[in-house]
């Protein structure tokens, strides 16, 4: 599958890869990626939140396979309000 694939995209080689042979990133850096992640240029709030949320996945997955309190979804939801490009929006969802 690998081999077919176009070098021209990297994300989607790097999605395949990613794919076949997982993300054996430690925890550590789960979590740091985690906390440094926050909303791309021209990324729309649903694509921000889905990379995030799959990024919080892989981090409380390995906190649990490494005997570690997983972080909670409270984290997930206030880092999303947090990194928002958009102040206005970050501002209305921290009121509700």
């Amino acid at each position: 599958e690998i081999q077919m694939m176009s070098s021209r995209d990297p994300e989607t080689l790097l999605t395949s890869l990613l794919r076949v042979f997982g993300d054996n990133r430690s925890t550590h850096a789960l979590l740091s990626a985690f906390f440094a992640l926050s909303q791309g240029d021209g990324e729309s709030c649903l694509d921000f939140s889905h990379r995030l949320a799959e990024l919080f996945a892989k981090v409380t997955k390995a906190q649990v396979q490494q005997g570690t309190v997983p972080l909670d979804a409270s984290n997930l939801r206030d880092h999303f309000i947090a990194s928002l490009r958009d102040k206005l929006c970050s501002n209305m969802l921290v009121d509700r």
